[in-house]
């Protein structure tokens, strides 16, 4: 089952996500990457704040990101191994 990441709410403000990185989530809970400090416009927020989690990537290195992440930014950044799959609209970068 993989780590499912479900925006709450819409948002203008970009958030950044390029600290969500494969080789850590693998290794986490969904609530342990909920904690994990993300930027929404210039100030540091947990995801947790922005996110609902679900689900591990520890089997199968898969991060599903659901919802209108058009103001998401960073999603999958320096992918070195795993797979991203967006359900919904990604944002730059």
């Amino acid at each position: 089952m993989p780590l499912v990441i479900r925006l709450r709410c819409e948002t203008a403000i970009p958030i950044e996500v390029d600290s969500i990185r494969m080789e850590d989530v693998v290794k986490q809970s969904a609530d342990e990457v909920l904690r994990a400090l993300v930027r929404q416009g210039n100030r540091p927020v947990p995801l947790g704040e922005l996110f609902d989690a679900s689900g591990s990537a520890a089997q199968d290195a898969t991060i599903v990101w659901q919802g209108d992440c058009s103001r998401v930014k960073g999603i999958g950044a320096g992918l070195s191994a795993g797979r991203i799959v967006v359900d919904g609209d990604a944002g730059i970068h």
